[in-house]
């Protein structure tokens, strides 16, 4: 892996993560009156925590995809994700703790680094030589 294509790869990461967090929360918003409306003061329902939840996992996936298709290897996908979740730490711990339960900031964080390793896997599958 050279380091070029690493930062490339995590750059182009970023990239999706940004462009897939802010369609998939807007169609969210668009699909859904009730979610539009608790946006504003984080009032979710559990449903629409589970649905966030699940935009994250998609964001993580598809932007650790796209980084593994760009680099090349295993290693900057997981960079990535350690990278995702050193930016989203002080947001959770610190600005968004109190509006959501413990189990939301645990299962969002933790669940990073392994679906960022599962997205980097995707387009190496048939390559054995790329770790």
């Amino acid at each position: 892996m050279t380091l070029s294509r690493a930062a490339g790869g995590i750059s182009v990461g970023f990239v999706v993560a940004v462009l897939t967090a802010r369609v998939l929360f807007g169609v969210l918003g668009a699909l859904w009156p009730e979610y539009a409306a608790a946006v504003s003061d984080r009032s979710y329902s559990l449903s629409m925590q589970w649905a966030r939840l699940c935009v994250g996992f998609v964001v993580v996936l598809l932007s650790s995809v796209a980084c593994s298709l760009v680099a090349r290897n295993l290693r900057a996908c997981l960079v990535l994700g350690l990278l995702f979740l050193l930016v989203s730490l002080p947001s959770h711990l610190y600005y968004t703790w109190s509006a959501y339960p413990v189990w939301y900031h645990a299962v969002y964080l933790l669940s990073i680094i392994p679906v960022a390793w599962a997205g980097g896997r995707v387009p190496l599958a048939g390559n054995t030589t790329a770790a």
